[in-house]
């Protein structure tokens, strides 16, 4: 049963025995005996007395409950809250895996010795190019013209921080000297250290 329900039970209740008494009080002050009126009377007046209270209290309660019952009945009818929306999830921002970071940068090194772009060899290295990379990489740079550089998937093994990268790299080339159209491979040991978010080459050593 509601709560609307029960106190509208509450109510009917209190209004029937309102009315039943108030028969009953009627009833009491037109019944007369003949002997003894005075002591009659007196008896009726106290009945009455009686009654009056308890219909003065019921009909308290039966105003209480009336509007308790019209306070239940507004509740009802107002609309229930709705459960709160939940914001979508946001998706983490993807951060490449070392392996692909070290990728990119190895791909950026070559752009740099097919261009000879010094400049972008020293971003690649995060400073100064070390002397015996730099000897190596001029070299390359003054005895050939159309440099074309391809490197294979790299052998990366990341220790305490730091990434050694094992590159089989192929170098097409024309020999400044003689014109001669050549094609060497070489594997190049490279190492990287991560600063600042960002991998940097910090040495490579050819072995042909």
């Amino acid at each position: 049963m509601g709560r609307t329900t029960l106190h509208r039970t509450q109510v009917t209740a209190l209004a029937l025995a309102i009315a039943t008494l108030g028969c009953g009080l009627s009833g009491c002050a037109a019944r007369a005996m003949p002997n003894d009126i005075k002591a009659e009377i007196a008896e009726l007046r106290e009945v009455e007395r009686d009654l009056r209270e308890e219909i003065a209290a019921l009909r308290s309660d039966l105003a209480r409950l009336t509007a308790a019952f019209e306070a239940a009945a507004a509740a009802d009818a107002l609309p229930q809250p709705q459960p709160p929306t939940e914001s979508p999830t946001q998706l983490p921002v993807a951060v490449p895996a070392p392996s692909a970071a070290i990728a990119a940068v190895l791909d950026d090194y070559r752009l740099a010795l097919e261009q000879e772009d010094l400049k972008s060899l020293r971003k690649i290295y995060g400073g100064e190019v070390p002397t015996d990379d730099l000897e190596y990489l001029t070299l390359w740079f003054d005895r050939t013209d159309e440099l074309d550089v391809s490197i294979a998937d790299p052998d990366i093994d990341f220790q305490n921080g730091n990434a050694l990268a094992v590159v089989r790299q192929t170098m097409t080339y024309v020999l400044a000297p003689t014109q001669q159209r050549r094609t060497m491979s070489v594997t190049v040991r490279m190492e990287f250290v991560r600063r600042n978010g960002e991998w940097r080459l910090t040495s490579m050593e050819p072995r042909h």
